[in-house]
């Protein structure tokens, strides 16, 4: 009973003992067993291998367990482009990513304390609200009112216009700001109300009528069959489109504005009926 006693005793010391470090990194190499006191101890190894970068220049071959290292993966080295060959994303022009414009506030901030007016799309609709541009009355000569039938003959010339000066310009206050207006009639457009449009930038009034008809030598037309539908006549539509050049706190620029009105005419056809006397 003594014996075993002691055995077991032995066995413990054995077990918790502790490993010489060196013995069990020579076990670990050579996958023997540690002998301690004369009994064969198995080591657990642990096989670490380094798979970052190193740090210094001279990289190790092998590991602190003998493994190789060579199939670690050097780090890239970034690549240096010259400052005189990198191109921005507009020099590019192509493939360029198509960034939108920031979104204006709900509430635009109020002007800093002090701070000069600024000439503001507002201000330029409020300066244009002002303008008073002459009315739009589509003119026709000879007028259909003047012969008895009160019709426009088909295949007969007509001359377009609309009265009123080509020019306006005046001086208002929008928003506290003086704006100088100056407003140029640079076309009119004539919807005859059979799908043909005629546009002029030049009108000339009728000058009364002649035997036989001319046409007008700037702006004018002739309809060439009846409406569709008989009786119905045609809608004239006229619109006249005004370059407004405006001047404000030393700044400048230009902006569209337009005035349009209709009339209604009649087109029938006049036959010539020969008789005997």
């Amino acid at each position: 009973m003594l014996k075993r006693f002691a055995a077991a005793v032995i066995l413990l010391a054995l077990v918790f003992l502790p490993i010489d470090q060196a013995a069990a990194d020579d076990a670990c190499s050579s996958n023997t067993a540690v002998s301690k006191l004369g009994a064969s101890i198995a080591v657990q190894c642990v096989t670490v291998t380094t798979t970052g970068a190193v740090a210094d220049a001279t990289r190790k071959t092998q590991n602190d367990r003998g493994v190789s290292t060579n199939n670690i993966p050097k780090p890239k080295v970034p690549i240096s482009i010259p400052a005189e060959n990198q191109r921005t994303c507009d020099d590019l022009i192509v493939n360029c990513p198509t960034i939108p414009e920031p979104a204006a506030p709900a509430t635009p901030a109020a002007p800093a304390p002090g701070a000069p007016p600024a000439v503001t799309t507002a201000v330029l609709r409020e300066a244009a609200a002002s303008i008073t541009l002459p009315a739009v009355q589509p003119q026709i000569g000879p007028d259909p009112s003047v012969n008895k039938w009160g019709i426009v003959a088909v295949g007969y010339p007509i001359w377009l216009w609309t009265p009123g000066t080509d020019r306006v310009a005046s001086t208002v206050t929008a928003q506290g700001i003086t704006v100088s207006i100056d407003a140029r009639r640079t076309a009119t457009t004539f919807a005859m109300g059979d799908g043909t449009t005629v546009r002029c930038t030049t009108m000339t009034p009728y000058p009364g009528p002649s035997n036989p008809p001319v046409e007008s030598p700037t702006c004018g037309y002739r309809y060439p069959k009846l409406p569709a539908t008989p009786g119905a006549g045609y809608d004239i539509r006229a619109t006249t489109a005004w370059t407004v050049t405006w001047s404000a706190l030393g700044q400048t620029g230009t902006f569209t504005m337009t005035r349009a009105a209709t009339r209604h005419i009649d087109v029938a056809e006049i036959q010539s009926v020969i008789t005997a006397r």
